[in-house]
């Protein structure tokens, strides 16, 4: 249950960072890792 809930955020987290990176990527100049 412990390695659920911790990685259920953490994938959420990259997720969220993965779509915003698409979008600032370019502009900011973010390597699209």
């Amino acid at each position: 249950m412990i390695k659920y809930a911790q990685t259920r955020p953490l994938l959420y987290m990259q997720a969220c960072r993965r779509k915003r990176m698409r979008h600032t990527r370019a502009r900011n100049g973010y390597p699209s890792s």
